[in-house]
């Protein structure tokens, strides 16, 4: 039986987004939700702007002193708004973080509680235990707000092959993404890698919405060169996309000072003049991952190489994706090679104990006087 795709814009009988003109209510419940927000506990990462993508997290051979590797896994969510998944965690955790996001016709919707299981085990997870990315504002009138969530879940994770379900995801009244895991483990052995997370919630539909943040911004990790060539692998999560619709992801490479990017007059937005692009509708999901996909992406990165960019594209077409970019993790070898690192190691101070000269007084023996007859 085939999934109904046309249920995930249909949340709680509200259709597809319509045009129109922000009204002055629209803008004043805006402002209210954003004052709202203001006061909230919940770590809030922006108001109505898009969020694009930033490093939260970096694991390096200096950093840990460890060989790592990092599993990611995920599933889109499903009518009963339950998504799940099975993942295998090779080595001993040692941080991760489990994702999920939606679509709400209300700045003040989304839902940060929830419940995350493992093989049956139900951990509940509330507001204040999070991250939060969002409300973002599409461009139509008011008809819907993206969330994305990131909670810490480390003591949850153990070693092995589990199943994960996230539900009770139940208050979005308009679309529902998905879930992801990303786990960094501890490998046996060598070699080292070099890992960055980096998250937000970076929106695009085509190259000109929504306005606070026009199509996507690259996202740019940077690292020590090395002498050699190496593979890195990038992970990509993206929301938002429905079978057919256009997309491409790009890639560009450098040494020196890494590139800035940002909106606005003069400032570079994107790497489709001077990067390569590498996929095209590899990020456009089967009926198997409706509305979300995590994309592994391996790139060659030459010797002398100091940064690496990578940007998802919301390609203009019949069939516009709204995308979210929600996240990119960076897998590499580290230039501490496949040994453990030696340590610098500091002089210890070790007193020695040096003899101190003393004068010792030695009597000195007079002669014994001669005697002499007088004649």
């Amino acid at each position: 039986m085939t999934e109904d795709v046309g249920w995930r814009r249909r949340l709680g009988g509200i259709g597809e987004k319509s045009a129109g003109k922000r009204s002055l209510f629209g803008l004043t419940i805006v402002t209210l939700v954003l004052a709202y927000l203001a006061l909230n506990a919940i770590p809030i990462r922006a108001g109505n702007p898009d969020v694009p993508l930033s490093e939260q997290d970096r694991f390096t051979c200096i950093s840990t002193g460890q060989p790592l590797g990092i599993v990611v896994g995920g599933k889109h969510f499903a009518p009963d708004f339950t998504s799940q998944f099975s993942l295998t965690i090779p080595g001993p955790p040692v941080k991760a973080y489990l994702y999920w996001s939606g679509s709400d016709t209300r700045s003040s919707g989304g839902d940060n509680n929830i419940r995350f299981w493992q093989d049956g085990t139900d951990y509940s997870i509330t507001a204040t235990s999070l991250e939060q990315f969002g409300p973002s504002q599409w461009d139509t009138p008011l008809t819907h707000f993206d969330f994305t969530y990131r909670v810490d879940v480390t003591n949850l994770i153990t070693q092995g092959t589990h199943t994960y379900k996230v539900d009770g995801v139940d208050n979005f009244d308009y679309d529902l993404y998905g879930a992801a895991l990303v786990v960094i483990y501890e490998t046996a052995g060598g070699p080292y890698q070099l890992i960055s997370l980096q998250s937000g919630q970076d929106l695009a539909e085509g190259p000109t919405s929504p306005a606070s943040g026009p199509g996507t911004l690259p996202v740019v990790f940077d690292f020590p060169s090395s002498s050699t060539n190496r593979q890195a692998t990038v992970y990509l999560i993206v929301g938002g996309v429905l079978p057919g619709e256009t997309t491409a992801v790009w890639v560009e490479t450098g040494s020196g000072t890494p590139p800035t990017f940002g909106y606005g007059t003069g400032a570079d937005h994107d790497i489709f003049d001077t990067g390569t692009k590498v996929q095209t509708n590899t990020i456009s999901p089967t009926v198997d991952d409706l509305n979300w996909d995590i994309q592994p992406l391996t790139v060659t990165i030459p010797a002398g190489t100091t940064w690496l960019a990578v940007q998802v594209e919301s390609v203009s077409s019949s069939q516009t994706p709204t995308l979210n970019w929600v996240a990119a993790f960076l897998q590499m070898d580290d230039v501490c090679g496949s040994s453990s690192p030696t340590p610098t190691t500091t002089p210890t101070w070790t007193p020695t104990w040096t003899p101190t000269w003393t004068a010792t007084l030695v009597p000195t023996r007079m002669p014994t006087p001669t005697y002499t007859p007088t004649p």
